[in-house]
């Protein structure tokens, strides 16, 4: 997804990617976000708690809150993880 990575030819370091990225997820997953950083929608349904390796999806999602998703729960994943 083009959105969470690094744009343009410049050089990022590992943490200003991280920061990129975790924004670009931000923004596609708005208000899917819980306050403990899990992921819930009723709409669209997801569910998804940290610590879990698996999410709960039943609905029709685009590739990029698919790829959202994945880095979501890549990153976020950990408990504790802020």
């Amino acid at each position: 997804m083009e959105s969470l990575g690094a744009k343009g030819g410049g050089r990022m370091n590992g943490r200003t990617e991280r920061v990129y990225a975790e924004i670009a997820a931000k923004r596609v997953l708005r208000d899917w976000i819980r306050p403990d950083n899990g992921l819930y929608n009723l709409y669209c349904y997801i569910n998804w708690d940290i610590g879990d390796k698996d999410a709960t999806l039943d609905g029709l999602f685009n590739a990029e809150q698919l790829e959202a998703i994945a880095w979501w729960m890549r990153n976020k994943g950990e408990k504790g993880e802020e």
